[in-house]
């Protein structure tokens, strides 16, 4: 999967479903899923998800799009930071640093 635009919806679900580990979930994030045309889709999809990792992948797609996807106007990313507000008290373990990653820079983008 090195082509992102290549990259179908189920390839990406089936990615994601194979995490295990949060360097790798980050990584697969900034350097192929951001690039794709269902990113933002899947942002939505994932962010219940059961599987932690699948979630994390939300969260980092999220912290991902508001700092390379500047053509997207900040009432996106304010929908997003609404999205997340729920997810704030998840328990998982690896789901803490991608959430304060999150809520940094959609600050930093919403306010600047």
């Amino acid at each position: 999967m090195k082509e992102p635009k290549l990259v179908s919806s189920e390839q990406m679900n089936d990615r994601t479903n194979d995490f295990d580990y949060w360097e790798i979930c980050d990584q697969c994030c900034t350097n192929l899923l951001r690039k794709n045309e269902f990113v933002y889709d899947k942002i939505y999809q994932w962010v219940d998800n059961e599987k932690e990792f699948v979630k994390r992948s939300s969260f980092a797609l999220i912290v991902v799009m508001t700092v390379h996807d500047k053509k997207q106007e900040n009432k996106t990313f304010e929908e997003l930071l609404k999205l997340t507000k729920n997810q704030a008290t998840d328990k998982g373990k690896w789901l803490k640093r991608p959430l304060i990653g999150l809520f940094v820079e959609l600050e930093k983008e919403i306010l600047i």
